[in-house]
C-alpha cells in the first residue's frame, strides 16, 4: 500500500537551481509531496518530465482549493489549460504536538508549488499562490479535528488510498468548479 507522504518542518529556505532537501520518497516514479510548516503548505511535486512541466508550473493558470466531503482533506491542484491535476491528502495525524502547534498558529495564507526534477532531485521551479481565509479555515478546521481523534494516522492513510482508488483527481477537480460547492479558493 503506497501511503500519502507528508513532512512537517519548523522553517525551510528553499533555492531554484539547488538540491531539493527532501529525496523523491518512491524513486523513479513522478509523485506529489506535501509539506507543511508554520507559513503554510508547500505541495512539491518530483517530475520525469520536467522539461515539458516547467513552463506549466512557472507561467500556466492553476487553481488550488480543497476536496472533501469529510474529514480529512485533499488539496487539489490543477492547470485547466492543461488539462494537468494532482491531489494530495493531508494527514494531520502525522504532526507532532509541536508541529501541530506552528501549523495551527501560523497564517497559512499561500500555498508554495515546486517543480523537482526527479532524476536530478533538483528545483527548478518554485511559485507561490496566495489563497483564501475561507481554505484556510477549512484546511486548519480538518487537521485539528483529525489531532484530535480517536482515529489512527495508518487508518487515515488506508481511507485516503480507497478513496484514490474510486475517485480520480479529475473527479475531484470537476467537484471543485461546481459552482453550488464553493470549494475553489485560489487562481493563480
Amino acid at each position: 500500500m503506497q501511503t500519502p507522504y507528508v513532512k512537517y518542518i519548523p522553517s525551510a529556505h528553499y533555492v531554484v537551481s539547488e538540491t531539493f532537501p527532501f529525496a523523491n520518497p518512491e524513486p523513479g516514479a513522478e509523485r506529489a509531496a506535501l509539506i507543511t510548516n508554520d507559513q503554510g503548505i508547500t505541495l512539491a511535486f518530483y517530475s520525469r518530465n520536467v522539461e515539458t512541466d516547467e513552463s506549466v508550473w512557472r507561467d500556466s493558470r492553476c487553481i488550488v482549493g480543497i476536496w472533501s466531503d469529510y474529514c480529512p482533506p485533499f488539496i487539489v491542484l490543477g492547470f485547466p489549460r492543461e488539462n494537468l491535476v494532482i491531489d494530495h491528502f493531508l494527514n494531520g495525524k502525522k504532526l507532532s504536538p509541536d508541529a501541530l502547534a506552528g501549523f495551527m498558529a501560523g497564517p497559512c495564507d499561500s500555498i508554495t508549488l515546486m517543480l523537482i526534477d526527479e532524476s536530478t532531485g533538483v528545483m527548478r521551479v518554485i511559485r507561490e499562490v496566495a489563497i483564501e481565509s475561507d481554505l484556510t479555515e477549512r484546511i486548519k478546521l480538518s487537521v485539528e479535528s483529525m489531532s484530535t481523534s480517536h482515529t489512527t494516522a495508518d487508518r487515515y492513510d488506508e481511507w485516503a488510498v480507497a478513496v484514490q482508488k474510486c475517485t480520480s483527481p479529475e473527479q475531484m477537480a470537476f467537484e471543485l468548479v461546481d459552482p453550488d460547492k464553493n470549494n475553489i479558493y485560489a487562481v493563480g
